[in-house]
Formats: C-alpha cells, structure tokens, sequence
C-alpha cells in the first residue's frame, strides 16, 4: 500500500507538492482527494499507473513547463522496515532492493483512450487492451503461448524483411526477386556483353542525334509590310465649295456662341441628332440657318473621307506598330539561334544571309509608322485641303522600299537554307538501339545474378521466408488452441459489461462478435446495440455525420458510464484484486443523479474489494458522498495550490455550498454552453457573477467571509491578511477577482434590476464568465 507522498517535484501541475507531516496525513485504505480542476489530480493518476507499470513515459511526458529542475517523486510505501519508490535519473528504484509495489488499476481518461473509446469509435487497438486485461489468471498460460509466437512470429517477419531489402538493393533495374531469380550462369558472358557493347557504339555513332534532327522544324520566314493603298488618295481629298461654307459658318458660330468647342463636339451632336431639336440643349433649330450648314458640312462625303483616314491608320499601327517590330526583331533572333542549333547539335553549319540588324530594321518600321501618321493627323486637323507629304517623309518612305526589298532577300536566302535543312533530315540516320541495350542489360543482370554477395543473399532470403512461414504455422497453432476459451472469456466478459450498462440505464448494450486474431494478439469484436440496432464502431462512420455511430448516438454521460463498466468488470475479474491498489479519478462526470449514485456503488464495492483505493474528484458532493463508505477506513484529503507550491492536507471535506449558489453557478455554465439562450438575460447572468464568486469564496473560507458581505469586502480582506491568515492562500486571487468585480460593479448596485448599467456587451460577458469559472476551479 501507499503510505504518503514524501516529494514531487517539476511534474505537470506540481512544482512542489508537500504532504502535512503526522500520521494523520497518511494515506490509510480508501483516500478521498477533493481538488477543484486544473489542481493536480490527473498528474497524481499518472504518478500512480507509472508507479505500478514502471513505465517512465507517464512522468517523462508530464515534465512541467519551464521548469529546467530535474523530476522529484519519493512515494513511501506500508512495511518495515519503510519501502520507498524512488524516481530519479528518469527510472524508478526501490529502497531497500528488492522491495516493489502492488498492482496498481487506474480509471481516468487516459484509461477510457487506451481501451475504450479513441475519439467516438472503437478501435482494434482498445479491443486488444480489453481483451488482455479482461482474460485474468484462467488463460494465463494460453496467451502466453499466443504472445510467445507472436513475438517469435513478428522476429521472423523482421528478419524476412531485412533480408528483403538487403536483396533487394542488390536487383538490378527492371527486376523483381521472381524475375532475377532464374538467371542461369553462362561462362561465356564476358564475351557476350563485350560483343554487344561494341556493336551498341557502333550504332550510335550511326544515329549521331537523328531523333532530334528530324524532328527539329523549318525555320520561320515572313513578308515585309507595304504601304498601305490608298495613302496619296486620302491626303488628296477635299471637300466641295458647300461644305466649305457650312464649315466656316459653323466655326463663326462657335467662336459667337461658345467658349473654345470644337468641331467633333458639333459632330457627335449631329450624329446623336433626332428630329430638328438641337441634340445638346433641346433647342429647336428648324427655321436656323445654321441647320442646314450642320447638313453640309457633316454630309456624306466628309464620312468618307474620315472613314478612309481611320483604316489607313490602323493598317499603318498593324503593319508598322511596336508589335510588327517586336515580331520581326525577334524573327531575326529566332534565326541566329537555330543556325547555332544546328552547328552545335545537328552537325550541319550554315551562314545566315548578309543583312541589316534587328534594330535597323525596327528603326526603319517605326520612322514610316511615323510618317504615315504625322501626315493623317495634318489631314484631320484640315479635312478640306489637300496635305501633301514633306520631303522628309516621303524620304522615309522612299528608304523603306529599300530595306523592304533586302528584307525579301533575306527571307529568299532563308527558303534555300530550310530546303538544305529539309534534306538532311531526310537523310538522317534511322538506328534502333532499343533492343541492343535490352539485350546488354539482361547479359549483365545474367552475369550479376551469380556473384558471391547475390548467391548469399538469396540464400538468407529463403531461409528467412521459411522460418516465417514455420513461425505463421506455430502462430496459428497457438491462437487456436485459445480460440475457444477466448470466447467463452469474451462472452462472459460482455455480459458483466450489460450487467453493468443496465444498472446504469443507460439504454443501450454491448454485442460481441467473438474474437478475431488478425494482425496480432486477439482483439475482442465489440459493437453497440440500441433498440435492437447494430451501431457502427468505424472510423469512417464515426466521421459521416449520416450514418449512425457512436458519435451521434452515445451521449457524454452515455460514454461515461460504457467506460466505467469497462473497469468495473476487468478489476472485478481480477483474480488479484484483494492485493491490487485502484483510483479513480473523476469517475462521475455527465451524468445524472442516479447514474451517479451507481457509480459511488461500484467505486464502494471495488474499494472494498481493493487493497487500497484514492477516489480523486473535483465535485465536492460527489466526494462527501465517495467517502461515506461503510465497515473501511477512509481518509479524506484536500489539495490546494499555493503560490510556489501544492499542498496535500489530510482534513474534512468543507461544507456543501448553498443552494443559490449551485444555481447562480449553473447559470454561469448554462450561459457559456449556449450564449444565444441568454440573450434577454444578459444583466441576470452578469449579477449570477458576483453572487457565485461569493458563494465560492464563503465555501472556501466559511470563518473568514461572513453571510452578508459582499465580494468588494472580501477581496479588501485577502489584500489586508497576514501570512499566517487563511486568507493569505487567496493572494494570487487578487488581480483577477478585482478585474471581474470592477467590470460588474454597474450590474450589482443601483436599480435592482440593472436597468440603470446599460445594455450589456454579450462578447465581453463571455469573457468575464469564462473568467469567473476559472477563478472557481482553482
């Protein structure tokens, strides 16, 4: 048994925990540990299923953070001369040597993981630890036959393994251990592979780049571009005496009538025109002399003319614009790089023709597009006379007809050249050396396949393959000579767990489908039963919220109470339970008042059964009532966090609070599990604030905060207490108790019913509720 915990130190919660010195302090039979959340009681589970395991895992992954101080733990254990465990250099020794602990049980959520339920399904994992924990003294000697041709079973899947891959590395490309196997030895393959490798040179100086060479394409050629028709045309149209006239009427009349309008203002109005309104202002125009000099002017021969200017402009920006530049300038590149191509690796050298550079020819394109268009600008600006080009355009013009012509040479000698090109594709090599290289290939995978380390290697590989295949045999042999008790144990086991579920009444069972000993060591089929319906234990169903599964038809009480069945029935087939150490840690939670009476009876009746039982729990009702066990010794324990450490103090268990406050506290729970149901009561969950931190604080310290004083008087008293007052434990309680009271100071004065505080923000009520449960929980 467990006799008290000397040191623990730097392990998850605990920096320090101390147990009060005095036999009083020690743990006796059954130990009921009350401890608000967040405390230390999972720690202490852990401490204890390590402790009974020695696996050092269980400490080791609870190093607590920050601390670079080493692990602590000196647990002292009952005989005499004094046993004690010690955890030291991330092992556990006992002193004196050769002493040990007793088998030690714990339910707590890591249990419930491990052999129950992994997220909201069942797994083949848990059902295994199920299985081994459940089969008890009876088929000892069975599963140990079971685990000894696993073991050996798994050694020789090892070592087939490791001869695989060892032989596997040795395999030539393209062959599997079955192909490569048959190879047979030829003594003359030096000379077989000599001889095709020669004639694979041979071949490929045929080839010499064929593939590529033929399928190289023809170098691009193009056009230079022309004038466009028609220029001199439309720079030489004018307009009759008419339309001469209506244009100087109109222009008189804008410089009478406007500030600066132009002649395209008049014309969109002409063309938008309807009827004899003027298209701008509305004005009617019908009886204006001006009307009919809009008709002039704006008459089918001037569209004309401005519908010839624009398709001359826009032939010129095609023809010679930046984007016939960039084509031509990179045309010419494009050529300088296939010439280097087909030097380099087509094996064939050409000249390029003697030409002007990219550049040149670009300068020369942009000059006419210049030109072309300064002299189209001219005719809009003056659409009844005829523009003429300057000399110097007309110059432009005159030395693009040149570079036109040399660039018609050019593409001429680029023509030639391809047909050179086209015949020497033609004439390319044609060489398939595909089934030489094959044949090479399986010559030197035939030569390899008798080395010395090949020869070897097969041979520890087909050693291997039958002592696995003996081990499968030995496997089998063993699973079933315990097939039958195996399901015999699994039935009997289901049906405790049922036995257990109905006391529960939790409405549904547990099915067993026997036993299946695929991939491993036995693992127990088990599936649950609702109203005569099979549900789903996979994975995959659990994730498909369509499908019925655990996940949606088992509620938290529901897995509660399946987890505590679990236990229950491996500790009572426990043919050792009388020596076995058992704890409980928060065995009720999620459930109702009669499930919760169940569980105190099945802890009652194992702890009577136990050597020694702790029953840790955060629920200050369910742990008075865990301790009123009757005809055992029990000891009740308080564990309280302190500034710089934890205290472990053997005392009785402080009063139920009242009956308000379990209210005022449930709201505060209520409201966080759902905010949206609060939204009309948003004042009455901010006062259920106040009145639950004093109904905390008056629980926690029932001598030092009186009935009727409110949570300010208090929180002045844990500032004013002396070291030695109770009250001085509450001074890391400070800051946060006075942050949530100054926020709902608004809500606890004034009008009784709040209305005089505002409306309350429900974001920031989240925050300061979640603020207060935590305070709470310490």
């Amino acid at each position: 048994m467990i006799r008290r915990i000397n040191t623990l130190k730097n392990v998850g919660r605990f920096a320090d925990l101390r147990s009060l010195s005095g036999n009083q302090h020690e743990f006796t039979r059954v130990n009921v540990i009350y401890a608000p959340n967040a405390c230390g009681k999972t720690t202490l589970c852990d401490v204890f299923r390590s402790l009974g395991t020695g696996n050092k895992d269980f400490i080791l992954g609870r190093k607590r953070f920050g601390s670079t101080a080493a692990i602590e733990i000196e647990i002292l254990l009952h005989g005499s001369p004094t046993p004690r465990a010690v955890f030291a250099q991330d092992r556990w020794r006992f002193q004196p040597a050769g002493s040990s602990v007793q088998k030690i049980l714990v339910y707590d959520d890591r249990f419930v993981a491990d052999n129950v339920l992994v997220g909201r399904s069942i797994a083949v994992e848990q059902r295994r630890n199920l299985y081994g924990l459940a089969l008890g003294a009876r088929g000892q000697l069975l599963k140990a036959a079971v685990d000894t041709a696993e073991q050996e079973l798994s050694a020789a899947t090892n070592m087939l393994n490791t001869a695989r891959a060892a032989l596997t590395q040795l395999l030539p490309a393209g062959f599997t251990i079955d192909t490569f196997r048959p190879l047979v030895r030829d003594d003359a393959i030096d000379q077989l592979i000599q001889a095709a490798t020669a004639e694979l040179e041979a071949a490929r100086r045929t080839k010499q780049n064929a593939d590529s060479i033929r399928q190289r394409n023809a170098m691009s050629i193009s056009t230079p571009p022309v004038i466009p028709e028609g220029v001199e045309a439309v720079l030489e149209t004018t307009l009759d005496a008419a339309a001469l006239q209506a244009e100087a009427k109109i222009r008189q009349h804008l410089e009478a009538h406007s500030s600066g309008l132009s002649l395209d203002w008049v014309g969109q109005g002409y063309r938008a025109q309807i009827g004899t309104g003027c298209p701008h202002c509305g004005q009617e125009m019908g009886d204006l002399d001006i009307l009919a000099a809009y008709r002039a002017f704006f008459s089918g021969g001037l569209q004309d003319q401005q519908a010839a200017q624009a398709r001359i402009a826009d032939e010129v920006e095609e023809r010679f614009g930046t984007g016939a530049q960039q084509r031509i300038s990179q045309l010419l590149r494009t050529h300088i790089v296939e010439r280097d191509w087909w030097r380099d690796a087509g094996g064939f050298s050409f000249d390029l023709p003697v030409f002007l550079e990219g550049d040149v020819v670009s300068s020369a394109m942009e000059a006419v597009r210049s030109a072309l268009s300064r002299a189209i600008q001219r005719k809009q600006a003056k659409p009844a006379q005829r523009v003429e080009m300057s000399e110097a355009e007309a110059g432009t013009l005159a030395a693009w007809v040149e570079v036109g012509a040399q660039v018609t040479s050019y593409m001429d000698s680029i023509i030639l050249i391809n047909n050179s090109i086209a015949e020497r594709q033609r004439t390319a090599g044609n060489v398939d050396m595909g089934p030489i290289e094959e044949r090479i290939t399986s010559l030197k995978a035939q030569k390899k396949r008798h080395d010395t380390d090949v020869v070897s290697a097969f041979a520890v590989f087909d050693a291997a393959k039958i002592s696995k295949l003996d081990k499968e045999r030995a496997k089998a042999a063993a699973n079933n000579a315990l097939r039958e008790q195996s399901e015999q144990i699994l039935a009997e086991y289901g049906d405790r767990i049922n036995e257990l579920l109905d006391l529960f009444r939790v409405g549904f069972r547990l099915v067993s489908g026997g036993v299946n000993f695929r991939g491993g060591p036995p693992a127990g089929e088990l599936a649950v039963e609702i109203l005569g319906t099979r549900v789903s234990t996979t994975p995959d169903d659990a994730r498909n919220p369509s499908l019925p599964s655990l996940a949606n038809t088992l509620s938290g009480g529901d897995r509660s109470a399946l987890g505590l069945a679990f236990f229950v029935a491996i500790a009572e087939r426990d043919s050792d339970i009388s020596n076995t150490i058992l704890a409980f840690d928060d065995p009720f939670h999620s459930q109702d008042r009669s499930r919760r009476r169940r569980t105190i009876e099945c802890v009652h009746r194992l702890a009577a059964l136990s050597s020694q039982c702790f029953i840790l729990s955060h629920e200050l009702d369910f742990a008075r009532e865990a301790a009123r066990i009757a005809q055992v010794q029990v000891n009740t324990f308080t564990l309280d966090p302190m500034a710089d450490h934890s205290r472990l103090e053997a005392k009785n268990l402080p009063p139920l609070p009242g009956r308000a406050y379990e209210q005022d506290y449930a709201k505060l729970t209520a409201f966080l599990g759902n905010p949206t149901d609060f939204t009309d009561q948003l004042k009455d969950v901010a006062r259920c604030i106040r009145q639950s931190l004093e109904g905390y604080m008056r629980t926690k310290f029932p001598k030092s905060c009186e009935d009727d004083e409110w949570i300010g008087g208090m929180i002045g008293k844990i500032r004013d207490a002396q070291p030695d007052d109770v009250l001085s434990h509450a001074y890391r309680l400070v800051p946060e108790l006075t942050e949530v009271n100054e926020w709902g100071k608004r809500y606890y004065h004034g009008e009784t019913d709040g209305s005089g505080a505002g409306a309350v923000d429900a974001n920031e009520l989240v925050g300061y509720v979640q603020q207060t449960i935590r305070i709470i929980s310490r």
